[in-house]
């Protein structure tokens, strides 16, 4: 378990388009105190805290280091579910003893966020890749075929005493069309070491792998690591609180 001890606010050195209307841009560090509720992302992907970046709020990543198994093979709605729940579950603990060591200056609720991206293609889910002769041949399984991209996030609020108030799970599905890759062109970008960190072995985002993608039916944020349309649904009907602090006028 580990957690990175930084204040994530709102950077205009993004490469995804901005929200302009956002209430909280650039109120600094001290907003989390003056919050009622205290963001965590349980994710180190440099995707995702970019991304939630964007709503402007405050929040700290939390890392658990856990196996990522493949739980229902040939599901990958059933597996990024599992997955997103997974990581949830190994950091409530920590949640927890963070509220009860916190000070009665400190937020006096925790919202919690997890999530899990996975890619699926030819009937097969495909990891992060394991080595670049693996990141080569899934992009030769991605080449000139559509594939799926889904997303599955799981979102609880805990009060003060750790005790779970809420809780919402959800998921975004993202159908992608690549275009022919040739062999050259997979070497080039496997040897840029872009896709080694990323489920499917390539970024959408990528100054290599926008290039490969022909056209998507559904939401481009899903793709890159976090559903930001739904999540902004999820918590306008479900964390009326969490929304406020956000996008409230």
């Amino acid at each position: 378990m580990s957690i990175i001890p930084l204040v994530c606010n709102f950077s205009g050195d993004m490469l995804f388009p901005i929200f302009h209307s956002m209430k909280n841009m650039d109120k600094g560090h001290e907003q989390v105190q003056a919050n009622m509720t205290k963001w965590i992302l349980g994710s180190a992907s440099p995707r995702r805290i970019e991304l939630l970046r964007l709503t402007g709020q405050a929040f700290t990543v939390m890392t658990a280091d856990i196996e990522e198994p493949v739980f229902h093979p040939g599901d990958p709605v059933a597996s990024s579910l599992a997955l997103a729940e997974n990581k949830h579950q190994a950091l409530l603990p920590q949640c927890r003893n963070m509220q009860r060591d916190s000070s009665p200056a400190d937020p006096a609720s925790t919202f919690l966020i997890t999530a899990d991206t996975m890619v699926f293609a030819e009937n097969e889910i495909l990891n992060k890749p394991a080595d670049e002769s693996d990141a080569e041949k899934m992009l030769q399984t991605l080449s000139g075929r559509m594939h799926v991209v889904v997303t599955a996030v799981v979102l609880s609020k805990l009060n003060s005493k750790g005790t779970i108030l809420k809780k919402e799970s959800f998921f975004e599905q993202t159908n992608v069309y690549f275009h022919d890759l040739s062999k050259e062109e997979i070497q080039a970008y496997v040897a840029s070491g872009s896709p080694m960190d990323k489920a499917g072995a390539y970024g959408i985002q990528d100054d290599r792998g926008a290039f490969f993608v022909r056209r998507i039916e559904g939401d481009y944020y899903n793709v890159v690591g976090f559903p930001l349309q739904a999540f902004y649904q999820v918590l306008k009907h479900s964390f009326i609180e969490e929304y406020n602090q956000c996008f409230s006028i």
